[in-house]
This record gives C-alpha cells, structure tokens and sequence, in this order.
C-alpha cells in the first residue's frame, strides 16, 4: 500500500447529508423523485441514527445537512435538528434544505431546536419562473417568507439554492436580486441528464445555452455565484465534459431513508450506517481506485468541495 494510499484509508468522514424522505409535496419539473411510487420505509428512523452516528467515529464531522425530498414534512425533523446541535456543537454547518412550501410551522420549530441552523431554500426566479418551475402557484411567495421568517429568527443568513435549468439562465440575474435585497447566500449548480437520488434527470444542454448561461455569470455580483470556482468551472463542464479530480472521496457521505450509508450521492455502494466506522478504510481505498465520477457530480453538492480553497476546507489538502 502507498503512502499516499495509508494517508487516504484514515482520512474522517467531514460531511453527512442525511435523506429524511423521499415525500414531497410540490411537483418541480427538473427533479423527478416525486414521480416515483413509494417505497418504505417513509421516514428516516431516526432513534436508529442516532445510535449510529452516537459511535466516535463520527465526531469529527465538520458539516450536516438533512434533506428529501422535502425534510419538513419528516414529523421527527426538529427533534433531529435539536439532537444534532447537542452532538455535533462545533460543526461549522448544520443545515437544512427545504422548498418552504407551508413549512412556517416546522420552521418556528426549527429556530427554537437549533438557531445557529443553515437554512437553504430552493429558489429559482421570479414568481412566474418559480412557480411554473415548482409546480405550484405562490411557491415564490412562501420563498420569500420563509426568508423573512429565517432573518428574523435564526442566527445565520438564509442561503437561496438554485439549480439552473437549460434555457433559464436569465433567472439567475432575478435571484441575485432577491439575494442582494434579503441579504441572502446564494449556492448555484447546473441541472444536468443523469440519476440524481431516486430520480432520472434528461437535461441537455446546447452550445447556445451554455454560451448564454456564461454570459450571465459573468454578469452575476460574486456574491450571488456560491462557490467561484466552481461556478466558474460550470460552463467549461457543460461544454467539454471536463471536471476537476474529485476532492471528496473518504470525507463525504449519504444516508438515505432506509438508512443505507453511500460515499456519495453517485457512488453506488451501499451499506447500513451503523457498519461504517468498522468497514471505513476499505471503502475510502475502494473509493480511491474507482473512477465514479457521474455527469450528475456537476449538481451534487459535496462535489464542489473539489473547489473549496484548502483554507476554507484544509481537510482537503
């Protein structure tokens, strides 16, 4: 085994997204885990992830997200989001993902589990692109007040999730303003055809609309672009395929529902969470030699750990 090999097999699991559900209650026409029949078990257990992220082994995680689906709809969310902050106290990110629809009573009780809580919210223009994009009429406007809510009561500033679609470009330039107005983060990735989760994206995207989707960003204040190098690699990706070396094989991880553990959201190995701190060197080195890098890398967030600066991420050098 190399040095380099040894130095990977004990590298720690840095960040964790835990699916709750794969429930949603809007229809968004990118994404199509809503279109699949259900499966059980429904909810995340979440007495059973407990126990297992309880092993020392987990200490060192430096970001957790909860997501779906539509997280706000699991019933246990603020009773995971309140057991979280007590056992990861020095995580730089705890966070949530949610569309916001009808979410305000869940939210009321997510400030009150964790107000240091990172609260993404799924935004993708203006009401008619929205709206039409979600599913669902006045989606925009629970967005907007699901982003006074989160100002006004939690520590962190609300961070806008955009997945920009082929041909919609523009609407980026219409989050950039609801960001500069509401004194928002803004994380940004590009649809792209693959399987994402339980879902099958087709996306495709012409050299017109990527030349387009590049003049908007250049467009865009650096505030509204997330990650800069990676938003900046986008367009090269959507043009050529190339991609920066994946960074983050050994430090990420999924949980699903069922409570499987992958590596991340492409890598097909799954085993139950509770095996992970025995079986951890062998999957980081199976990691290591695979060449799992999927089209859809380019929308999942853990792959733009690649991009973080070691002085953001120094686990990453």
């Amino acid at each position: 085994m190399t040095r380099t090999a040894l130095k990977s097999a004990s590298m720690a699991l840095k960040l964790l997204s835990i699916a709750v559900t794969w429930r949603c209650n809007l229809r968004c026409t990118i994404c199509s885990i809503w279109k699949q029949a259900p499966s059980p078990p429904e909810f995340l257990d979440l007495d059973r992830i407990k126990q297992a992220l309880g092993h020392p082994f987990f200490d060192g995680l430096e970001y957790l997200n909860w997501f779906g689906g539509e997280p706000t709809l699991f019933p246990r969310l603020a009773e995971a989001i309140a057991w979280a902050r007590g056992r990861f106290p020095r995580a730089h990110e705890r966070a949530v993902v949610t569309n916001a629809w009808q979410a305000r009573p869940v939210l009321e009780r997510l400030a009150g589990a964790d107000p240091d809580l990172l609260v993404c919210l799924s935004l993708d223009g203006f009401a008619p692109v929205h709206d039409a994009r979600h599913g669902q009429t006045g989606s925009y406007d629970e967005v907007l007040r699901g982003i006074l809510f989160v100002r006004d009561h939690f520590r962190k500033r609300p961070r806008l999730s955009v997945t920009v679609a082929p041909g919609g470009a523009e609407a980026l330039l219409d989050v950039a303003a609801v960001a500069e107005y509401y004194d928002c983060e803004v994380a940004l990735r590009p649809a792209v055809r693959g399987s994402y989760f339980r879902g099958e994206s087709d996306v495709s995207w012409t050299p017109a609309q990527v030349a387009n989707l590049d003049t908007v960003l250049n467009r865009l204040p650096d505030r509204a672009k997330g990650n800069l190098d990676f938003t900046a690699a986008i367009g090269r990706f959507l043009r050529t395929g190339a991609h920066r070396p994946c960074a983050c094989k050994g430090l990420t991880g999924v949980v699903d529902p069922d409570g499987k553990f992958r590596l991340c959201h492409s890598h097909e190995l799954a085993l139950p969470i509770g095996e992970v701190p025995a079986r951890w060197d062998g999957l980081v080195l199976d990691a290591l030699k695979s060449e799992c890098f999927k089209p859809e890398c380019f929308i999942d967030g853990p792959y733009a750990l690649s991009y973080l600066a070691p002085e953001h991420a120094p686990w990453l050098k």
